[in-house]
């Protein structure tokens, strides 16, 4: 546990997140573009949350201000869990993982239309999930500190696909990390039919199951290349070199079936 606020929930390269006394969440960016960071973040709030006003089931945290230096957005904070913590700590039936990736497929799609450019961070922990409510609140639309050196790489793919690519990626990564292969094993299937259900929504639009394929790949080799030498060697242990990833995606993408 946390305990009482503020206390830090989130450290990434030249930004940290922090609930703060009031209750309240702060995000704080450093480095060279930090305002400019900030400024892109807060812009995002305040439209994608009037965007998803007509998405039933979806939201994001209300802006409150943005201010620095040091440069920082504050907003509220909304109620629930992270997504794959609720999903690592119980089963959901069919429907409601059904339901679930509708308001994912919802939710992702009424980004790339209000911005036109990919959801970067679309991960299943960047979605707080409200059970009581049946809602879900995205966070976290910056560009992860993993892609931001692979962005050329990424070029001519659907804003759409990219952002599964991401999903899937991101949702593979999760399933090696030390913490999570300690869980049951249904626990850990779930997420990936979870991302299986919203990449199939999309399929005979632009999105292609082998370019979203081509994403997750490309994520999850720059998510497991990142850090420590014993880090790294971790995933790539159970990723890359064994080709557990690989198969993974391949299965979540539809390119085999998902057991």
């Amino acid at each position: 546990m946390a305990g009482r606020p503020p206390f830090v929930i989130q450290r990434e390269g030249d930004r940290h997140v922090r609930v703060e006394a009031d209750g309240t969440v702060t995000k704080t960016f450093a480095g060279q573009n930090a305002q400019e960071e900030a400024n892109r973040e807060a812009d995002r709030l305040r439209r994608f949350r009037a965007a998803l006003d007509g998405v039933d089931g979806a939201t994001c945290p209300a802006l409150l201000h943005v201010d620095g230096p040091p440069w920082r957005v504050n907003m509220a904070r909304v109620p629930g869990v992270a997504l794959s913590d609720r999903l690592a700590g119980s089963l959901l039936t069919d429907a409601e993982l059904g339901a679930i990736a509708a308001v994912l497929a919802a939710g992702v799609t009424c980004y790339v239309r209000t911005f036109a450019e990919p959801y970067y961070d679309f991960h299943l922990r960047n979605v707080v999930s409200d059970a009581a409510t049946n809602t879900l609140a995205f966070v976290d639309f910056g560009v992860p500190a993993e892609l931001e050196g692979a962005l050329p790489m990424l070029d001519g793919h659907d804003p759409l696909e990219l952002s599964l690519g991401n999903l899937v990626g991101s949702t593979v990564f999760e399933a090696a990390r030390p913490r999570s292969v300690r869980l049951p094993r249904a626990n850990r299937a779930q997420s990936f039919h979870l991302a299986r259900e919203v990449v199939d929504s999309f399929m005979g639009s632009t999105v292609t199951s082998s370019g979203v394929a081509a994403v997750a790949r490309l994520s999850y080799r720059q998510s497991a290349r990142r850090g420590s030498l014993p880090r790294r060697l971790w995933y790539l242990a159970r990723g890359d070199l064994a080709g557990q990833a690989s198969r993974a995606i391949a299965r979540i993408c539809g390119e085999r079936p998902l057991a």
